[in-house]
């Protein structure tokens, strides 16, 4: 999607004393003495003598009201990465996905916004378990639950979507100059951050201490005035295309450009999965009587037209409160979420005339080749 969706809760009670509450207090959404979703306070304002409404956002919609200082990658541990954004945030990782590595560019920018680069580059989900800790893992393709007859309400309908006919992702490549750009010049004698207009690696200070820093930032120590400076990369980009484009109104494509952790390793595979995404022609959306399965989730759900049972994968669950649970649902037909995108395994660099073979169990090799230069 163009955005990592959250979930909201929003209600309103009735209290004959006054309500206090501090923003992003926990408050936990039960049905039947089952947790539905954990959310967090975003806001409580008073509509009338003894109203109070409430907005309340998931663990993800939190993220967006504080800033990640993102960095280049070359290699580092999604696990690291993690840590950052989920601070303060009870979580989980997947051990099957704690080894991915990431490779390229997170600039300075809310912790949402660089969590869903994080999952475009990788196809990681983010789902709640049981107890209300987010869990970071891989959709599953396994058939999790049946919405019969006897949980879908009367008067669903089945939208025909249009298909893409080309997926175009950008890869990004950033690599190390020499030259030299100024990044502050000032006089401070105070602890500051100080944020780049575009990354820079190899740091020099003078009249200050640098107590940390990533590509997009330094926080720094002043003591007068304080010069600092840092090396550019060079930033190239290349068009990768999965599907047909033939130039006129038959098109329909989707494009990927300003996720800045696509490269080289994972453009392709990242390219297949939108274009798998985004190829299906219909989904179902449906009244359907909420229970244990969430969005993300592979059910079987009948078809409204045809009275049979189809195969779907849930893209949205809208829950309506009342004296039972009523969710309108999209459910996206036959469309199965494949695992996470884990990159190339191995590279092999050939600097001479010679010959190479595929190790045996190899079923995808990606060539780059660098021709010369002055």
């Amino acid at each position: 999607g163009e955005s990592l969706a959250y979930d909201t809760l929003d209600f309103t009670i009735w209290s004959d004393t006054a309500i206090e509450f501090t923003q992003g207090d926990p408050l936990d959404f039960y049905f039947d003495e089952e947790l539905i979703n954990k959310f967090y306070l975003l806001d409580v304002k008073q509509v009338g003598k003894e109203l109070y409404q409430f907005s309340c956002v998931s663990a993800i919609g939190l993220l967006e009201m504080s800033m990640h200082y993102g960095d280049i990658y070359t290699g580092t541990l999604l696990t690291d990465v993690l840590a950052e954004i989920f601070s303060g945030i009870t979580y989980s990782v997947d051990p099957l996905v704690s080894g991915i590595r990431l490779y390229g560019w997170l600039p300075y920018d809310t912790k949402r916004n660089n969590l869903q680069q994080i999952t475009i580059a990788t196809a990681l989900s983010l789902k709640m378990d049981s107890e209300g800790t987010l869990i970071v893992g891989t959709l599953s393709a396994d058939t999790v639950g049946t919405f019969g007859t006897d949980r879908t309400v009367l008067g669903g309908k089945v939208e025909k979507l249009t298909p893409c006919t080309a997926v175009q992702v950008t890869e990004h490549y950033y690599s190390q100059t020499t030259e030299t750009i100024v990044l502050f010049d000032d006089t401070f004698s105070t602890e500051e951050v100080i944020l780049f207009p575009e990354p820079v690696h190899d740091l020099t200070i003078t009249g200050g201490t640098i107590v940390s820093s990533s590509a997009n930032h330094a926080v720094v120590q002043g003591s007068g005035s304080v010069y600092l400076t840092g090396k550019k990369y060079i930033h190239n980009t290349r068009l990768i295309t999965e599907g047909t484009i033939a130039g006129d109104a038959t098109d329909h494509i989707i494009t990927v450009g300003n996720s800045t952790l696509i490269t080289l390793l994972n453009s392709y595979s990242i390219a297949e999965r939108i274009f798998q995404a985004y190829s299906y022609p219909s989904e179902i959306r449906a009244d359907v009587l909420y229970g244990e399965e969430r969005p993300g989730d592979v059910v079987s759900i009948i078809n409204p037209y045809t009275e049979l049972a189809e195969t779907a994968f849930t893209r949205k669950m809208d829950i309506q409160l009342g004296s039972f649970l009523k969710a309108s649902s999209d459910f996206l037909i036959d469309y199965a979420p494949q695992g996470a995108v884990t990159n190339y395994a191995n590279r092999v660099l050939l600097t001479t005339n010679q010959t190479w073979e595929v190790p045996a169990g190899v079923e995808a090799i990606r060539v780059v080749l660098c021709g010369g230069g002055d």
